[in-house]
């Protein structure tokens, strides 16, 4: 019976909601990246995902001033180079489409996110330097 416990699937409902969002964690802003920072001054990445994604919040770094020229493969192929990616996504304008001049990449391992870190003034995609920062949870210092 597909409709028995509507009570139950509601709670359910409610809790994966609430991970998702990151309501429960108040140790971060909202999970989506794109989402206002809580807090906007205290650091590049307040708009992280929850800390129960563990290694991804650690291995994370902002990356700004990108060209507009950059996409997600572009991004994702340009840190690559420095270890196993689990996400790169550049941020959009949801009106206009256009980027929003920065993005998002997360490492598999620390070791990748230290060697983007470490690569500083040689970070350049399409001609451009890019600034790469290291990802920090609220109330951290920047």
């Amino acid at each position: 019976d597909i409709g028995g416990d509507n009570g139950a699937l509601a709670s359910a409902l409610q809790a994966l909601t609430s991970a998702l969002t990151g309501a429960a964690s108040p140790g971060l802003s909202p999970a989506h990246p794109s989402a206002p920072p809580r807090g906007a001054g205290l650091g590049p990445c307040l708009g992280g995902p929850p800390p129960h994604l563990g290694a991804a919040v650690l291995n994370r770094v902002f990356v700004g001033g990108l060209p507009q020229s950059c996409d997600d493969a572009k991004l994702h192929t340009f840190f690559s180079q420095f270890g196993p990616l689990t996400d790169a996504k550049v941020m959009f304008d949801r009106h206009t489409g256009r980027s929003r001049g920065f993005g998002y990449v997360s490492f598999l391992e620390p070791s990748g996110m230290e060697a983007a870190l470490l690569n500083a003034g040689a970070n350049i995609i399409d001609d451009k330097r890019v600034e790469v920062k290291r990802c920090e949870e609220r109330g951290s210092p920047a």
